[in-house]
């Protein structure tokens, strides 16, 4: 479990790489991959100039030991998988 959480967050902050522009309104980003939907309060989410998207969890540390942590981060995950924006990058050939 822990592995599994470790490697959600590592995908959390590596999502929607590449290309960012940065719209008006509620801090809302768009990607090549799509648009990062809403996520709910303490998400954040940050552009990273010409790199993606930035998306943190909680303003303090995170840990698998504080089940609000775990539950917030399914949650985000969830919403992430259902924009399409979970999906392997594929290599071009």
């Amino acid at each position: 479990m822990r592995a599994s959480l470790m490697l959600l967050c590592l995908t959390l902050v590596v999502t929607g790489c590449s290309g960012v522009e940065r719209h008006a309104g509620r801090g809302s980003s768009r990607t090549q991959r799509g648009s990062v939907p809403p996520l709910p309060a303490p998400v954040r989410v940050e552009p990273v100039e010409a790199l993606g998207t930035l998306i943190i969890l909680t303003p303090e540390r995170f840990t698998v030991t504080n089940p609000e942590h775990v539950a917030l981060a399914a949650q985000v995950r969830k919403l992430l998988d259902h924009a399409g924006l979970l999906q392997p990058i594929l290599a071009e050939t």
